[in-house]
């Protein structure tokens, strides 16, 4: 359990720190010869197209990745969302690869909307609404750009893990609170959620499926608002 839930935080670290990010809404990519690589390493190289910049409030901003100049390692980095009163960055990521966009929130609701509904806009706006939080939901875990076939891992504050196929996650407009996709115990709710990324073994990697069991909730697609 202890190795499944490190890999999955891994992956989340990944999508936080690719562009270097923080929660108060501002993006700083560094030129990568700002990072010294080891002998046997490439310097990492930043070739996005597009991001998007998801809140704990449910807002979503899509920008190209051309608007955020280089900069230096030490510097502040420039907005790359406008952030409402008590509201924080959850989520970035990538999504020149991705069809639609998945949600997940706290209380253990889910959804994906159509990348074509987030216009593309200028860094340091207020974004669009990408999913209405309500006490019913509760706001935002976490958010990633998908494809069909892809998988998705969420892990709870107590400990509880599912791993399913977006695929059988609603596919719904932006304003809209999803689905039940993961069923909670008293006072527990969503810790995190991240895409299930499969390593090629060819490549040197390992199929994090490999030696993994995994009880997946049935989905209740009939609760959609």
């Amino acid at each position: 359990m202890k190795r499944i839930l490190a890999l999955v935080l891994g992956l989340v670290m990944a999508m936080v720190l690719l562009p270097a990010l923080t929660a108060c809404g501002t993006d700083d990519p560094a030129p990568a010869n700002d990072y010294q690589a080891n002998d046997n390493d490439a310097a990492p190289q930043f070739d996005f197209d597009e991001l998007i910049m998801a809140t704990y409030h449910g807002m979503v901003i899509r920008f190209a990745e051309q608007d955020v100049r280089p900069m230096g390692r030490v510097s502040r980095g420039v907005r790359g969302i406008n952030l409402g009163p008590g509201d924080r960055v959850v989520s970035a990521d990538n999504i020149t690869a991705g069809e639609e966009l998945l949600f997940i929130t706290e209380n253990g609701f889910g959804k994906s909307t159509r990348l074509s509904e987030f216009r593309s806009q200028s860094r340091g706006g207020k974004g669009l609404i990408g999913i209405r939080c309500t006490k019913r939901n509760g706001n935002v875990a976490g958010v990633a750009a998908i494809s069909p076939g892809d998988e998705v891992m969420i892990i709870s504050k107590d400990g509880v893990m599912i791993r399913c196929f977006t695929d059988d996650i609603s596919s719904i407009g932006r304003a809209t609170q999803g689905v039940k996709v993961m069923h909670l115990g008293d006072n527990d709710q969503v810790q995190t959620a991240a895409k299930v990324v499969i390593r090629d073994e060819d490549d040197g990697g390992a199929d994090i499926n490999s030696g993994i069991d995994v009880n997946v909730d049935v989905m209740d697609n009939s609760d959609t608002t």
